[in-house]
């Protein structure tokens, strides 16, 4: 009869075999874990500008120009604007004057620019008679009489609560009833804004519009963005 040798693995051997698959298990889970969100994020990104953009639109051909919008009675303006034209959980009048972002739809974290501080303004230069719209999937939108836009993309009582990471702001183009950027373009989104000291809206403006000509994808350097505690 043949007779085989067969020989099992060495303790030794599984226990380094097991070691390597924990270093590789930590060397790349993280990466993992960062494209899933930025996944996640570039994909609610891409539905909100398109719900807000279409809200926008249909909007102004129904009910005018966005100044003319009945913005001081929050009442009217849910009735005659809002309802018809977006779908939503609940709609927000903010305090006057805003002194923290947390009002942003009842939002669980204050917001923070880029370089950390804190938003105090829902909008820049200080909300004109601004109202909040939370959305079903728990999407935060403020809007003020002057046609700013401001979006929390995956919800204002989830983090980061940051500017280009989950907060981007955009201004009505009331002629074309489009969202537009509010002052510059896509080339003040640098690849690398995590020391960026910039303690206002241009980056949530111009980094969505490189996200857009990039194909809907965060291309800057969004996962060294942190936020201050």
């Amino acid at each position: 009869m043949l007779c085989l040798d067969k020989k099992g693995f060495a303790l030794a051997e599984v226990l380094i075999t097991l070691v390597i698959i924990g270093v590789i298990a930590v060397l790349t889970i993280p990466n993992l874990v960062v494209k899933y969100q930025k996944h996640i994020l570039e994909t609610q990104l891409k539905k909100v500008f398109s719900v807000v953009s279409e809200g926008v639109s249909s909007a102004i051909v129904k009910s005018g120009a966005v100044s003319d919008w009945p913005w001081d009675d929050v009442d009217a303006l849910e009735k005659e604007v809002l309802s018809s034209n977006f779908k939503y959980e609940k709609v927000y009048k903010f305090r006057q004057p805003v002194t923290e972002s947390k009002y942003f739809c009842d939002a669980k974290y204050n917001y923070q620019w880029i370089n950390g501080s804190g938003i105090t303004s829902p909008l820049p230069g200080g909300a004109q008679s601004p109202v909040g719209i939370e959305f079903e999937d728990g999407t935060c939108v403020v809007m003020d009489k002057r046609g700013y836009v401001f979006f929390d993309i995956n919800g204002s009582k989830v983090l980061p609560n940051q500017l280009a990471r989950d907060l981007f702001f955009l201004k009505i183009d009331e002629k074309k009833g489009v969202l537009t950027s509010m002052s510059t373009g896509e080339s003040m989104c640098p690849d690398v804004i995590s020391s960026y000291p910039v303690s206002g809206p241009h980056l949530g403006t111009s980094c969505i519009w490189r996200i857009i000509r990039d194909g809907w994808k965060i291309t800057y350097d969004y996962e060294n963005i942190k936020r201050k505690k």
